[in-house]
């Protein structure tokens, strides 16, 4: 651990307390009329704006007092720990960790901010990140509240499974978010210890398309091959992160209904699998940037973190590879991942 990097001014200390309290206290005053489920939305919203002032583990002490504090003062039984529903207890739990993520997703913006301070359109690139990351965390948080709040009080049957389902996707969603963030992290610290074997091209291939089937189900799907492709020397989790992030960026961004085409090929010492797909495209101005990190084009809809594209790069160049993006003609985009080939091993025939 690096010298300050969990440097904790006593500022952000008061500041923190004093927030945190202060929301505390308004809205025991509203609690009647608004709910305690609203009263959690409140807290975790306020780790958003708190987090353009204090440092990380300020926003840490944050979700771990407002945590207690909505549990304490809110869930019912209240003046004690205890939780008497489980879905209260769930909402409890997935709002504390939500409370970090949001505050870790806050200081990263805040840290960016800075970074951009000499470049003339730093205010409107911040605004942007902060809104797609606000909306993307809060859809899913706010889900599951309001779908634990609802599950105790209905009987029917079949309307619990619906709610479930919605239960499960949400948190899926969030699980996204959150693996995305981890994910990133980890490639960039360039700490990974490859575990490269030997897989077939076409294989590998179908068995990433077969679990994001769910995710592809509501577009056509076209694939084609070479024939004979080569081997390759991989680390499959490098690879399924690397690709699976291109096919969902084209289920995002483009039509329900709609023709994703993967096509691989050699090409030279590369095996390069394209994804494309019809949807608008993108600007020229916006197409060097879109492998950034927390990225997003001024015309690109609702929701999302702009990491899904920096992760696939970030795979493909510790795998030794590239990934290029270019718009059709036809319209659309397409994203061209580029695996080494390495020297083909000899395969022994059976006697």
């Amino acid at each position: 651990m690096t010298q300050g990097q969990w440097h904790f001014p006593i500022n952000d200390l008061i500041v923190t307390v004093a927030t945190v309290v202060g929301i505390a206290a308004a809205n025991h005053l509203l609690s009647p009329f608004i709910g305690y489920q609203s009263t959690g939305l409140v807290l975790l919203s306020s780790v958003l704006f708190l987090g353009l002032f204090v440092s990380f583990p300020a926003l840490i002490l944050y979700a771990g007092l407002s945590a207690l504090i909505w549990n304490f003062f809110f869930i019912p039984p209240h003046g004690t720990l205890a939780i008497a529903k489980p879905e209260d207890l769930m909402m409890n739990i997935v709002y504390f960790f939500a409370a970090i993520v949001t505050g870790y997703l806050a200081d990263k913006i805040k840290k960016h901010q800075k970074q951009l301070a000499l470049k003339e359109t730093r205010e409107g690139l911040y605004l942007t990140i902060f809104d797609s990351l606000s909306h993307e965390l809060k859809t899913p948080i706010t889900s599951i509240i309001g779908i634990a709040s609802t599950l105790n009080t209905v009987k029917e049957e079949n309307k619990k499974n619906e709610l479930s389902a919605e239960l499960a996707d949400s948190a899926e969603r969030l699980d996204r978010i959150v693996t995305n963030l981890l994910d990133m992290s980890r490639l960039a610290s360039g700490s990974i210890s490859l575990k490269k074997e030997w897989q077939e091209s076409s294989e590998i291939i179908q068995v990433c398309l077969r679990h994001l089937g769910k995710k592809l189900a509501d577009h056509r799907l076209a694939v084609t091959t070479e024939e004979q492709l080569p081997l390759l020397l991989i680390d499959y989790v490098l690879f399924e992160q690397a690709l699976s992030n291109v096919l969902l960026n084209a289920v995002n961004y483009s039509p329900k209904g709609s023709t994703i085409s993967v096509h691989a090929a050699r090409r030279e010492n590369w095996l390069v699998i394209s994804v494309s797909d019809n949807g608008p495209g993108i600007t020229d101005k916006d197409l060097p940037n879109i492998f950034d990190k927390f990225y997003r084009s001024a015309d690109s809809p609702p929701g999302g973190t702009g990491l899904g594209l920096a992760i696939s790069r970030s795979a493909l160049e510790i795998s030794g590879g590239k990934i290029k993006a270019r718009n059709k003609k036809e319209g659309g985009l397409e994203v061209a991942l580029y695996w080494p080939i390495d020297k083909q091993p000899e395969i022994k025939e059976r006697s």
